[in-house]
């Protein structure tokens, strides 16, 4: 996927090149859904603005991913879907979950200023700690 041009924004879509059409399918339907849903099908009043509030969020995640990441969410239609398996992949699932909090607990136990460390630095370090825990749930 080496050479892939994203366009410049949200309203400016991908370029489409001889190696990227699944990529781009992917990212230019979504593309298209988020500036009207009403082009691919007819739908209530309440369906359109759901389906508008998930193509938006869908779109959004397609564009803040590289390519490869990309390839785990491509066929999703769901922000919920995406999200899902976004969270799976990076944080895991509940029992790798589990086993990081552990491990996060263990280094803020032994957690200790070494003495050339700045009040600072310290800081910094207990709150990585805290931030991966918040971010896990914790």
């Amino acid at each position: 996927m080496d050479g892939i041009r994203e366009g410049n924004s949200t309203s400016r879509p991908l370029l489409l090149d001889e190696g990227n059409y699944g990529y781009w399918k992917s990212r230019m339907e979504a593309f298209l859904m988020s500036l009207d849903m009403r082009s691919w099908r007819a739908w209530t009043k309440d369906e359109d603005d759901a389906a508008v509030g998930n193509s938006g969020a869908l779109n959004a995640l397609f564009i803040v991913v590289d390519p490869n990441i990309f390839k785990l969410i491509n066929t999703c239609k769901s922000t919920k879907d995406a999200s899902d398996i976004l969270e799976v992949a990076f944080e895991g699932t509940s029992k790798v979950k589990i086993s990081r909090l552990q491990i996060l607990t263990s280094q803020f136990e032994v957690l200790q200023m070494d003495e050339d460390e700045t009040i600072v630095e310290f800081n910094v370090c207990v709150l990585d700690i805290a931030n991966e825990s918040d971010a896990l749930g914790e």
